[in-house]
């Protein structure tokens, strides 16, 4: 674990305790890493899409749909 100054980084440096326990697990790859490149776009678009209100939930899981094949 790399050192970090806690009284200059508190929250990095709990960041970093938290990152390094034993029992943290991660997925072994991003859902984007394992898709096409126009559905990984398609995915980012989407999530955006909603959170800014430009489209719908049914929008974006259309426009994502659309890319697999």
């Amino acid at each position: 674990m790399p050192a970090v100054d806690k009284g200059k980084s508190s929250v990095f440096s709990a960041v970093l305790k938290e990152a390094a326990k034993p029992d943290l697990s991660s997925p072994k790859a991003q859902p984007d890493l394992v898709v096409s490149a126009e559905t990984a776009n398609a995915m980012y678009d989407s999530m955006y899409g909603v959170m800014s209100g430009a489209m719908s939930p049914k929008e974006a899981v259309q426009l994502v749909q659309r890319t697999l094949k």
